[in-house]
């Protein structure tokens, strides 16, 4: 499962949208992307693997979110996988969950599901 965009807009254009104060905007839209992503894995029997880009417009702070949400780099010296950003080459952004470590983040959020929904 390759994530093409996981990004949150300004904070200002969701109080407008919302009409909500600065303190209630979502700051975890990022990570439910990420994880609806893990979960759409799961379900299409690929255990959970999931890939991404990290964006140069995000900087270091952008592959330091990526990592602090336990996913891992793929590293520059490698080829990419088949598929169509194979020919770009390997800029050394790319980001994935293995079953590992997408199987224990797609367990960070599992306080806001309803308890029906949670895999033992």
């Amino acid at each position: 499962m390759f994530l093409w965009y996981a990004t949150r807009c300004p904070d200002e254009v969701i109080e407008l949208a919302l009409d909500v104060t600065p303190e209630l905007v979502p700051k975890r839209l990022m990570e439910i992307t990420l994880d609806l992503a893990i979960t759409q894995s799961f379900q299409a029997g690929e255990q959970g693997r999931t890939g991404l880009h990290a964006s140069t417009d995000g900087g270091d702070e952008l592959r330091a979110k990526y990592e602090s949400f336990g996913m891992l780099r793929f590293p520059r010296s490698q080829a990419l996988p088949r598929g169509m950003r194979r020919y770009s080459g390997n800029d050394g952004r790319y980001f994935y969950h293995s079953e590992n470590t997408a199987a224990e983040a797609s367990t960070r959020l599992d306080s806001y599901r309803e308890p029906s929904q949670v895999t033992p």
